[in-house]
């Protein structure tokens, strides 16, 4: 049984390799406040964004990440998990 974790997706500006500045996106851990950056604001790159927090999670637990809501706008209205 997996552990449910709720995360909170930010659209943002991040500086990519050659200093250029691009959409993209942050999720942060509601657990532990780690943080996961993806360039792009699309689906994918919001599973990428959980797919990571997975991988890289300091507490290292066996969870299932999922966007409970953004940081701007409240409630979430898509359906992000890391399947």
């Amino acid at each position: 049984m997996f552990l449910k974790i709720d995360c909170i997706l930010k659209n943002t500006t991040l500086t990519n390799e050659i200093g250029r500045e691009v959409d993209g996106v942050v999720v942060t851990c509601s657990r532990c406040g780690h943080k996961t950056r993806s360039y792009g604001q699309g689906p994918n790159s919001v599973k990428r964004c959980l797919a990571l927090m997975r991988e890289k999670c300091p507490d290292k637990l066996d969870a299932f990440y999922a966007i409970k809501r953004t940081e701007d706008d409240g409630e979430y209205d898509g359906e992000y998990g890391n399947d």
